[in-house]
C-alpha cells in the first residue's frame, strides 16, 4: 500500500498509532532494511578487506599524478602489470605482483560478505562495481602503454567512478558507513 504517515522519521513515532498500523511500519521498515543486504560483516571480515581495497587509493594516486605530468606511461608503470596474478608460485617466484592483483580478491569477498546463500542485491551492486574498476584499469594501462594519454586518463576517470560506486552502494545502505557498531564503509579508498 501506500507509504505509511509518520510524524517523524524515527521508529518511536511509530507508537503513536494503534496496534495494526505499528506492525505494518515495522514490518515496512524492516523490508526496506533487508532489501538490499541479508548479513553484515563482522569487524574481523571488514579489518581484512576494507584494508586490502584502500590499497587501490595510493594507485590511482600515483596515475592522477602521471596524468597531471603528462606521462602516459606511468600510468600504466603505477598500476603494473595485471598479467601476473596473486599466487604463491609467482610470490614465491619473486615476481612483481601488482598490489591490484594482491587486492582483488577483496573487493568480491567483501561483497559477497553482505549476502548469506543467496546473493543479496548490495552483493550484486558491489561485484558489478569491482567488474568495472578492474576492467578500467586494465583498459588504463593498456593505453598507457601505447603512449595514448586521453585513453589512460579516460581508464583512471572510469575506475575512480567504479570505485566511487562501490563505495556509495555500501554508504548508502548504511548510517555514516555503519552497520550496527561495525564501520563498513570503503570511503577511504577515494
Amino acid at each position: 500500500g501506500p507509504p505509511l504517515p509518520l510524524a517523524a522519521a524515527s521508529p518511536a513515532s511509530a507508537f503513536k498509532y494503534d496496534k495494526d498500523t505499528r506492525e505494518a511500519y515495522i514490518e515496512q521498515e524492516e523490508g526496506t532494511r533487508k532489501a538490499r543486504w541479508l548479513r553484515q560483516p563482522t569487524l574481523v571480515d571488514v579489518d581484512r578487506n576494507v584494508k586490502k581495497i584502500v590499497a587501490v587509493k595510493p594507485v590511482l594516486d600515483a596515475c592522477a599524478a602521471a596524468i597531471a605530468e603528462g606521462n602516459a606511461k606511468g600510468v600504466a608503470d603505477a598500476i603494473g602489470d595485471l598479467s601476473i596474478e596473486a599466487t604463491k608460485q609467482n610470490a614465491n617466484l619473486g615476481r612483481d605482483i601488482p598490489v591490484l592483483n594482491k587486492v582483488k580478491s577483496s573487493f568480491f569477498t567483501y561483497a559477497s560478505l553482505f549476502s548469506k546463500q543467496k546473493e543479496s542485491p548490495l552483493t550484486k551492486d558491489l561485484k558489478a562495481s569491482a567488474v568495472a574498476f578492474f576492467e578500467a584499469i586494465e583498459n588504463a594501462r593498456e593505453a598507457g602503454l601505447k603512449n595514448d594519454l586521453p585513453g589512460a586518463k579516460k581508464g583512471v576517470e572510469e575506475a575512480r567512478a567504479a570505485m566511487k560506486a562501490y563505495a556509495d552502494s555500501i554508504e548508502a545502505e548504511t548510517l555514516g558507513g555503519r552497520l550496527n557498531t561495525v564501520k563498513v564503509s570503503v570511503m577511504g579508498a577515494l
